[in-house]
């Protein structure tokens, strides 16, 4: 018997990075097009070669099936074990989103590509222009609030320092190759925050000798415009990608008819960049280099009258990181640091329901550093070992600035995270039966923490350092009944440390304060389930999961009373237990060359146990979601995809009395490339709620009705 988990020799790809030059994207497009137009014409064929079969009839379609369920059992993910993995080995519920299918997607942001996997709820509450807190990835019931779901890029995590939220909207998904979506406890293997889940988004990787551009204009309803420039190139060991984005709109309404006043309810517009830039250097067949760095920045204004230039929210971020990888041959192994800044600002009101003025303005940093090495082995046939540790440093620094001038604000601290990790992948009974169980350790030292306030007496309050760790067990079972059937279970524990914010930060909306607590206790979970994959010859490929999950010391938000100036006050505190239990359906059909169906099925019934808010559901957390699709791909006429999805019921409020949700909406794309010698343009129509239903999600936003973009790609 062999292991199957032995890695072949391969040699190492490279990691993607951007830069933006919006003047020579509109020229160089414009160019293009001029040039290609009549070589178009003279181009065209009816589609439709003599002794061409009927569509879906002949050996053809038998073949596409086959082939479609041997890539899918074939194809290759990292995300559930950290290690290159077939999806038969997998003792896990996982789905990949291609890079077909994202070029596919009807969508100008990364986030809304995931709005059709299954198990996965997207809350993006204001559309296209959803950032920060109104762009949020659910799985299983976990991530309304955030830092209950882990997204990482390239295996590194992303979200920021203060609030453990990942920033979607800039991230450029041109640059995304694919990404895998691991669902259930994953604290075994990442540590805090992955109670609900991981995303892991992996970026292109250019792996063929020579160069490749790609020039992108778009234009659209809301006068929204995108340019875009991508090149990547090889040559013998050096790699290197670059890339960058601009996008704009002069935005809609994205507060409800029945929300807005007399002052409240101007349109918001909005602003993209994105950069990246990536090395790689192959010393060898066995040693990689690769040095990743990134920008964006984003700025939303408007929605209040009294100042069109209204600053809503603006960020920029600073990201960096290096990776060595080194295969000794029976060890492999993997160093990576990586450090990030984020400088955010916004305005505040003094009212959200009809304000006159600004109120104060709120300026944050926020920082993340870190380092980890993991190394894997095989020990015996029948054993795969993966270990490694990690250090983590998150801190930030707060500033508030009123608008008398004699208030002083500020807020402070910082968190050190150390942890190490075991897990052994095995196999019996000529790999038809994997058993991968797993186990970390995780320490983690909040410190340095403040708040100042000239205001306050005392002026400046210090707190004491405190400290936490965690120990967090998973094992996964999954036997491979035959070739079309495979059975799975798993139980594990998952975590989330409070984090910066909710512990020496403060955050106001209107006439609510929300006050931090430096005493949060982290967050636990437990989760078991159940699920089988189906597949056969036909093309027809079923995923099931059922899951049980039980949470406590979840942080609620609970009164406390009301300030000298008549806000209402809340503050954190560790008080719910949460039960959730679910289902996860999922379902494809390649039923010939040009036809795919796919759709899918998530429950998820979750309800408060102790508290304040005992019997009563978790807000945010659609209860279910049913979503559905098909794919038609014809390269001599055109590529259509259509998606729809009906949403359940989300609760607003902790006291259940406010829901919203309960709508259906559709979404398209149609697109035809033509190639021109060896280069190729593409013109492609997305068109998103093509129903133009409302699409309300919260009681103070809504997302926009029908909207059109038309894009337009050269690759050469």
């Amino acid at each position: 018997m062999t292991c199957a988990f032995m890695p072949p020799a391969q040699k190492f790809s490279v990691t993607t990075a951007k830069t933006c030059a919006r003047a020579v994207v509109l020229a160089l497009i414009l160019a293009a097009c001029l040039c290609v137009a009549p070589a178009l014409a003279a181009d065209q064929t009816d589609g439709q070669t003599d002794g061409q079969v009927a569509e879906g009839t002949g050996p053809d379609a038998s073949r596409a099936a086959r082939s479609a369920n041997a890539t899918a059992m074939r194809e290759m993910v990292v995300t559930a074990t950290r290690t290159e993995r077939e999806m038969q080995y997998v003792p896990s519920a996982v789905s990949v989103v291609t890079r077909e299918d994202i070029e596919r997607s009807p969508y100008q942001d990364a986030i809304s590509v995931l709005k059709d996997t299954a198990g996965v709820m997207v809350y993006n509450g204001r559309g296209p222009l959803s950032t920060s807190t109104y762009n949020k990835v659910i799985i299983r019931g976990m991530g309304a609030d955030s830092g209950r779901v882990l997204v990482l890029i390239d295996g590194v995590p992303y979200a920021d320092a203060q609030s453990q939220q990942f920033e979607w909207s800039l991230l450029n998904k041109d640059d995304i190759e694919r990404i895998e979506v691991l669902r259930g406890p994953a604290s075994a293997l990442y540590g805090s925050h992955a109670m609900g889940g991981v995303v892991n988004v992996i970026t292109r990787k250019p792996v063929k000798e020579g160069s490749t551009t790609t020039l992108e204009t778009g234009f659209g309803t809301f006068d929204t415009w995108s340019e875009g420039l991508r090149h990547s190139a090889r040559k013998g060991k050096l790699g290197y990608t670059l890339s960058g984005k601009m996008t704009g709109t002069q935005g809609y309404a994205t507060r409800p008819e029945d929300e807005r006043s007399e002052n409240n309810g101007e349109d918001v517009r909005a602003r993209r960049e994105m950069a990246r830039g990536a090395v790689t250097y192959d010393f060898d067949e066995t040693s990689r280099l690769t040095v990743d760095t990134s920008y964006g920045n984003f700025r939303n204004q408007g929605m209040y009258k009294f100042d069109p230039d209204f600053l809503l929210f603006t960020n920029t971020d600073y990201r960096g990181r290096a990776t060595y990888e080194k295969d000794f041959g029976t060890v492999k192994t993997t160093f990576t640091g990586h450090a990030g800044y984020t400088d955010g600002k916004y305005e505040n009101p003094d009212s959200t329901t009809n304000p006159t003025r600004v109120e104060y303005t709120k300026t944050g940093d926020q920082w993340q550093m870190g380092g980890e090495g993991q190394a894997s082995f095989a020990l015996g046939d029948s054993h795969f070992i993966t270990t490694g540790l990690s250090f983590t440093r998150n801190g930030m620094d707060t500033k508030y600035s009123y608008r008398s001038g004699a208030r002083e604000r500020t807020r402070g601290g910082l968190q050190d995270v150390y942890s190490v990790f075991l897990q052994d992948e095995m196999t019996f009974f000529n790999d038809r039966l994997v058993i991968v169980p797993g186990l970390r350790y995780d320490y983690w030292r909040t410190h340095e923490g403040f708040d100042k306030d000239t205001d306050l007496s005392p002026t400046k309050n210090e707190y004491d350092a405190a400290s936490h760790s965690s120990v967090s067990p998973r094992v996964g079972v999954r036997y491979n009944v035959s070739e079309g059937l495979a059975l799975r279970a798993a139980v594990g524990q998952a975590f989330r440390v409070a984090n910066l914010n909710k512990l020496y930060g403060e955050f106001i909306s209107g006439s609510t304060v929300y006050q931090a607590n430096p005493n949060l206790d982290p967050e636990k979970s437990t989760t078991y389930e159940i699920g089988m994959d189906v597949s056969n010859d036909q093309g027809m490929s079923v995923g099931l999961t059922a899951y049980k999950t039980s949470a406590h010391d979840y942080i609620a938000t609970v009164d406390n009373g009301v300030d000298a100036g008549g806000n209402t006050l809340k503050t954190y505190r560790n008080e719910d237990r949460v039960d959730i239990h679910g289902a996860e359906i999922e379902a494809a059909w390649q039923f010939s060359e040009r036809w795919r169906f796919f759709g899918g099925y998530t429950m998820t019934d979750a309800e408060i146990l102790s508290g304040t808010y005992k019997g009563k559901r978790p807000t945010g957390i659609p209860n279910s979601k049913v979503s559905y699709g098909f794919d038609y791909a014809n390269p001599a006429l055109f590529n259509l995809r259509i998606v729809g999805r009906t949403m359940g019921s989300i609760e607003y409020n902790s006291a259940n009395t406010q829901t919203y949700g309960d709508y259906t909406d559709f979404d398209a794309q149609v697109s035809r490339a033509f190639a021109i010698g060896e280069t190729q343009l593409e013109a492609s129509l997305d068109v998103t709620n093509i129903l133009n239903e409302e699409i309300r999600e919260t009681k103070s936003s809504e997302a926009p009705g029908r909207s059109f973009f038309v894009t337009l790609r050269y690759t050469f």
